[in-house]
């Protein structure tokens, strides 16, 4: 029992579904909103971090505000309703980009997203909430801080700058770096992951497979006349009809005859051909035979799981109520989507009313003109009746459409956290130099080299990092963890890819920083110390 309003989103615990063919997942929905959180942290401790260097150059407004009579409370009024205005701009900006970029956007990913979707009751008052909290986000730590600053020494010029501070402006830098590890750990499993289903051994063979659609009664009265026909041309290997292709939708439960134990089970109405033509391996018995069974048993072919499900050593010979002898054992072969289910027991048996699909075994040679000789032969044999072609691998990329835009939004995504990442590591590396600049020319002054300088500054932040990837690393674990989990065929996790990944982080962190510490090592100690 399932609530109808679930069916979409929430059927990901039901195994072996085959019929709900078009379902999402609600766990990459709650996946991407967890991304689009981390980045919209992102970009707000960027802000947060240019307002906090931005402040020091208004504490003679604030000085003089307070001079003036302003109160804690209206200074922290004055920048919270700046930062509403900006972040109401930035909003504005954003829908902008987006009604820009929507065409693009949905002809990428497939998505049937409109503009009058922004327009919704539900996206408004979410817009309305998101800016109020980002807006208070943003500005909550300056207002605290500013409105505390005595305007005495503000005015006289003393040094104001807290440690508090400081403090602050490297737990943010810890927070962004973190996040950043944990976008491009997951990212890079997402991408493997896919990649992984993607190209996994299925099996069987849907290479040089052309399948035609066979379900009308009239054609099915003149398949053995086509499929005759068909098997004259040299770059027709195999011809073969069933009632399913490299899929299968129907099942129900079997049991041994004599056992009141019950087995979940799919079966599809194969001929003599189908093995051969998909490649499918025949382990143990014999194939089944095109003839109609007139004897007390049907003969049935199954598969290993199956044979594992039944629990039988040796399935030769075995009865399957009500009237299966199974007769032959073939390999596992995936006739489900990879990323939901693993291989599903099957049984095969030859029940020509009941074929649907006609599958082609091409050499992949003069692939035109063979795919002309098949329509040619078709208008032949089946008169009017209506030709449905289709190459068999295509129906394994639709399978995965979700799992191709789940690729090419967390490389975007990525790519956009790392960007602002980088960003702000320049913002806060900047605002270091400036704050130790004095520190800085008086060691040039007394002998230091560049590269002690640049040690200086950035052992600092490489600390800060190494905290960032100890923060980070078990959370990342952990969670893709519980991610692959939910595939039945998946990638292993790799300390080696973690190690790299790290590896990666430090060296752009160091060019990202390099030049500017470089610059800082060649400062001119007269410029600085001149009206000291």
């Amino acid at each position: 029992m399932q609530p109808l309003k679930d069916i979409h989103l929430k059927s990901g615990f039901i195994k072996y579904d085959s019929h709900n063919l078009n379902k999402g997942s609600i766990s990459s929905v709650r996946i991407f909103f967890l991304i689009s959180i981390l980045v919209l942290s992102v970009s707000l401790i960027n802000y947060i971090n240019l307002n906090t260097i931005s402040s020091v150059k208004r504490f003679k407004e604030i000085g003089l505000r307070k001079v003036l009579g302003s109160d804690k409370l209206e200074i922290r009024k004055h920048y919270f309703s700046e930062s509403i205005l900006n972040t109401f701009i930035a909003y504005l900006l954003a829908i902008l980009l987006i009604f820009i970029f929507l065409p693009s956007i949905n002809n990428l990913f497939s998505f049937e997203i409109s503009i009058m979707d922004f327009f919704q009751i539900d996206f408004l008052i979410f817009s309305a909430l998101l800016i109020l909290c980002a807006s208070i986000l943003s500005s909550f730590y300056q207002s605290i801080y500013l409105g505390k600053l005595n305007p005495m020494s503000i005015l006289k010029g003393s040094n104001i700058r807290s440690a508090k501070t400081s403090l602050f402006q490297k737990i943010l830098l810890v927070l962004q770096y973190s996040i950043a590890l944990f976008m491009i750990s997951f990212s890079y499993y997402v991408f493997t992951q896919m990649n992984y289903i993607q190209n996994v051994d299925l099996g069987y063979s849907n290479d040089n497979v052309i399948e035609l659609n066979i379900s009308n009664k009239n054609i099915r009265s003149n398949l053995n006349s086509l499929k005759n026909e068909l098997v004259r041309n040299p770059h027709i290997k195999h011809v073969s009809a069933s009632l399913y292709a490299n899929k299968a939708l129907n099942n129900t439960y079997f049991s041994e005859k004599g056992s009141k134990s019950k087995v979940h089970m799919y079966y599809n109405s194969i001929d003599s051909s189908f093995l051969k033509t998909l490649n499918i391996e025949l382990l143990q018995g014999r194939n089944i035979k095109e003839i109609k069974h007139t004897t007390e048993f049907t003969d049935v072919v199954i598969n290993e799981s199956a044979v594992k499900s039944f629990g039988w050593d040796d399935a030769i010979g075995k009865t399957i109520h009500p009237n299966y002898r199974v007769v032959g054992v073939v390999s596992n072969y995936c006739f489900l989507p990879l990323n939901e289910s693993g291989y599903a027991p099957m049984l095969f048996f030859y029940l020509p009313n009941q074929f649907n699909k006609l599958l082609i075994k091409t050499d992949g040679k003069n692939e035109e003109s063979t795919i002309a000789f098949i329509k040619a032969k078709w208008r032949e044999v089946m008169n009017n009746e209506p030709l449905n072609l289709k190459k068999l691998d295509s129906y394994f990329l639709d399978d995965y459409q979700r799992e191709v835009k789940l690729k090419k939004l967390f490389v975007i995504l990525t790519i956009i956290a790392i960007t602002l990442t980088l960003s702000g590591l320049i913002v806060l590396t900047i605002n270091s130099i400036n704050n130790k600049k004095k520190e800085i020319v008086i060691r040039r002054v007394h002998g230091a080299s560049s590269m002690q300088v640049i040690k200086l500054i950035y052992q600092e932040i490489l600390i800060l990092l190494i905290i960032s990837l100890t923060i980070a690393l078990p959370f990342a674990v952990l969670f893709i963890e519980k991610w692959l989990a939910n595939f039945a065929f998946r990638i292993q996790l790799d300390a080696f890819v973690f190690i790299t990944i790290c590896i990666v982080l430090f060296v752009i962190a160091t060019f990202t920083i390099a030049f500017q510490l470089y610059l800082a090592s060649k400062i001119d100690p007269v410029k600085v110390l001149k009206y000291e």
